[in-house]
């Protein structure tokens, strides 16, 4: 559900297709889904160590963005800003989602 509104999230650089920037933030949230993982694979092994596994998730993002984008610092940081907002603000609309249809009882 985050890759498409991610991908429109990004839509403001103009010289690439849509589906260029779909394929940026699969690769983000792959990299992300692989560094959650193995945080909690981490703490579950009983290392409580485990959450700084998450640390290299906006460097990994930062470097990307700029690499992909060729953008400054300071645009690629206001950009981070942007798409943490609207990622945070499209998870948060689908977890009262989730929870409407938990409480209505139209998940069973």
């Amino acid at each position: 559900m985050m890759l498409p509104i991610s991908a429109l999230l990004l839509i403001f650089q103009c010289r690439f297709y849509l589906y260029g920037h779909a394929t940026f933030s699969l690769h983000c949230f792959s990299a992300l889904g692989l560094m959650i993982i193995l945080a909690m694979a981490t703490i579950a092994i009983g290392d409580d160590w485990g959450s700084l596994m998450l640390v290299p998730a906006p460097i990994h993002l930062f470097g990307h963005m700029r690499g992909v984008y060729r953008t400054s610092v300071m645009e690629t940081l206001a950009r981070m800003v942007v798409l943490f907002l609207g990622s945070a603000f499209a998870a948060g609309i689908l977890i009262v989602g989730l929870i409407a249809v938990g409480l209505n009882g139209m998940g069973a």
